[in-house]
């Protein structure tokens, strides 16, 4: 399911998501779907084998927390860097449980905290997104098509979207949107 500013979820659809409890690099509580969770620690893995310490930040998120996340952020920025910033209530991927933000380990540290810090990692989480297909992942807002998902290039949020949608998007390099909403000439989007 495409969920973004122009196609919100419902909170009927929320309600049936089927959500595993996880903890996140911290050991604070985190849920996410049950087959994202499972994908997500074979990720995980396999990073590691390669040399690459993820680990979860954030996970699936209700509504009344984006709300809360929204109203935390307004109190110290402007309205036109919180729309930029964190998606409306509503039509946040975090609201699926498919969608998550992960950290990446650097000297004995987690690089995590605001947008600034994580762009420190870039180049470790750029040696992540290549294997992200392989798990059923997308990177959900690369960077260069910002005018297309209407967000920043996020390197830390992924989507889960199972491997054969994962696999198509990244051979064709596109968003979920381009996807969706601009089908193959054929007229129907690959599921």
């Amino acid at each position: 399911m495409l969920v973004n500013k122009n196609s919100p979820v419902s909170a009927e659809e929320i309600a049936k998501v089927n959500l595993a409890h996880t903890v996140d690099v911290y050991g604070n509580p985190v849920r996410l779907e049950v087959e994202t969770l499972k994908a997500f620690r074979l990720l995980k893995t396999a990073m590691l084998e390669n040399g690459i310490m993820i680990g979860l930040s954030s996970g699936f998120r209700s509504l009344e927390r984006q709300q809360e996340l929204i109203d935390g952020l307004l109190a110290q920025f402007s309205e036109e860097y919180v729309a930029s910033a964190l998606a409306p209530v509503g039509a946040s991927e975090h609201h699926t449980g498919l969608a998550l933000d992960f950290v990446v380990r650097r000297d004995g540290k987690w690089i995590d905290g605001n947008a600034d810090v994580l762009y420190t990692a870039d180049d470790i989480y750029r040696q992540v997104h290549p294997h992200l297909a392989e798990f059923g992942f997308i990177l959900r807002y690369p960077l260069g098509k910002e005018h297309i998902t209407e967000y920043k290039y996020e390197p830390w949020h992924i989507r889960y979207v199972g491997q054969t949608l994962a696999a198509h998007l990244y051979e064709t390099n596109q968003t979920m949107e381009e996807h969706y909403i601009h089908p193959a000439p054929n007229g129907a989007p690959l599921l």
